[in-house]
């Protein structure tokens, strides 16, 4: 397959050993799986032995690359985490944008397997056909975005940087693993990469990633990035408000989820719409690598309590999960909860998803503020969602509990205080929490969170374009059939 947009290696490394070795890829199984969450499901079903604890040195952790990662493509800059998810102990696949799917390509892989666990707090640096396993007790406790500026300054800038934060240290089952400010965010991938002692992956790569007919596949990107350049989504809207450009029209038509589900409208939505933050708060646009959308943006304020806050984003889901899921409208304090998140490496879904539970546990008197050392937390309490916040990123005290998930957290509840309602309002699929879609407001999304292999999960199945937006001719959101 090397030459078809594949660099035709997988690359294994044994933390234990500190080994590392390549073995071709496996023709039929690029054939018929072509990549990414399909070559790492492959690789996972070969190596994860069953009942295998996703936090023991047994777990596998994948890096896995598409056949036009690499290449002229529009968006072509994606890779793919899989791994056993400690959050719901099933399949996980958890999708990021970037530079590292790039390095890893041009690096001569389709993918890295990692196994074991260091016997101290390492970086696996891959430098071409280089592969090392170093100690790096010097970066513990360091934040993804120290993580990252550390390594480029001593190996150098064109180094792609994937890394945790804190809570990946402390095996925060909510923890990711970021890469240039982007995550892949869900399930607890950044415990598992903490569980094995590894702060941080570097990886440089200058090989040429081919195709099989060079001017064939410059007719189709061309034609490709034509038709991103003429919809209005991919033209107008994300480049101009991000993927927050939807927030209004999902609140109208009642499926944005408020007060921790407990209605699909917020009244204040207009505070907190991609149009506000783009009038008040961003400062710039940012595209991941190759890719020409630009749906990224830049917020950047002061702010008398948290200071100077620099975040990338946030986007719709983060705008929502600390928002009007948590009955918030307060933007600074909605990027201070990002900047959080992304500092500390916490997904920021289910971060957002805790507080709002925890925030309607509250409000029915089923726990108090001594049960969250002294935080009284109420829906639309910005400050108090901050401070929730901050006990899920740094896991100290009853943050450490909340950094388990709704799932867990709820089942630690529900053990002290004995009330099954505890159990009743913590809403998740598989443990995973929902995103930002009423499913009662839309059956296509509802039935999509019920049957994802990950859990409750937007992406598996996004009929929310048609059933909510509009597109492809538009469909009935609250009929089976469509």
């Amino acid at each position: 397959m090397e030459g078809r947009g594949y660099a035709g290696k997988i690359l294994y490394v044994d933390l234990s050993s500190g080994k590392s070795w390549s073995e071709p890829l496996n023709n039929e199984v690029a054939y018929a799986l072509i990549g990414g969450k399909g070559l790492g499901a492959y690789l996972l079903f070969r190596y994860l032995k069953p009942n295998t604890d996703p936090l023991s040195p047994d777990n596998i952790l994948i890096f896995a690359t598409g056949p036009l990662t690499g290449t002229i493509a529009p968006t072509g800059n994606r890779f793919c985490v899989v791994t056993k998810s400690p959050l719901t102990g099933t399949f996980l696949d958890s999708h990021c944008g970037g530079s590292l799917g790039i390095s890893l390509k041009k690096a001569g892989y389709d993918a890295l397997v990692i196994k074991g666990k260091a016997t101290a707090i390492s970086i696996l640096v891959v430098d071409g056909d280089s592969v090392e396993v170093a100690e790096a007790e010097n970066l513990k406790g360091l934040s993804t975005v120290e993580v990252a500026d550390r390594l480029k300054e001593k190996l150098g800038e064109d180094f792609s940087i994937a890394s945790i934060g804190p809570a990946g240290e402390r095996r925060s089952l909510i923890a990711t693993i970021q890469n240039d400010l982007r995550s892949a965010g869900r399930g607890g991938s950044g415990a598992v990469m903490g569980s094995k002692n590894l702060k941080a992956i570097a990886v440089r790569g200058e090989k040429a990633v081919r195709v099989h007919d060079p001017r064939a596949f410059r007719r189709a990107a061309w034609y490709a990035h034509r038709l991103v350049k003429m919809h209005e989504m991919t033209a107008r809207l994300l480049p101009t408000y991000g993927s927050a450009n939807i927030l209004l029209t999902v609140n109208e038509v009642g499926a944005l989820p408020s007060y921790y589900f407990k209605s699909g409208v917020f009244s204040k939505a207009e505070e907190v719409s991609g149009e506000s933050w783009r009038s008040e708060i961003w400062v710039r646009d940012v595209a991941c690598t190759y890719c020409p959308i630009a749906c990224s943006k830049v917020t950047m304020l002061d702010h008398e309590e948290w200071g100077r806050i620099v975040v990338d984003g946030p986007d719709y889901e983060t705008i929502w999960a600390f928002g009007p899921n948590c009955g918030v409208s307060d933007k600074a304090a909605i990027a201070r909860a990002n900047q959080l998140c992304d500092l500390y490496g916490v997904d920021t879904i289910s971060a957002g998803n805790v507080v709002a539970y925890l925030m309607r546990c509250f409000e029915h008197s089923l726990i108090s503020a001594e049960d969250l050392e002294g935080i009284e937390l109420r829906f639309g309490d910005a400050r108090s969602m901050v401070r929730a916040v901050e006990k899920i990123c740094k896991c100290e005290g009853v943050g450490e509990i909340m950094a388990r998930g709704v799932r867990k957290l709820a089942e630690h509840l529900y053990k002290v205080k004995g009330d099954a309602r505890l159990l009743d309002l913590a809403l998740h699929v598989k443990g995973l929490e929902l995103p930002a879609y009423e499913p009662r407001a839309a059956y296509g999304m509802a039935l999509g969170y019920a049957t994802a292999d990950r859990g409750a999960c937007h992406l598996r199945g996004y009929t929310a374009s048609q059933e909510l937006l509009g597109y492809g001719g538009g469909a009935d959101p609250l009929s089976p059939i469509g």
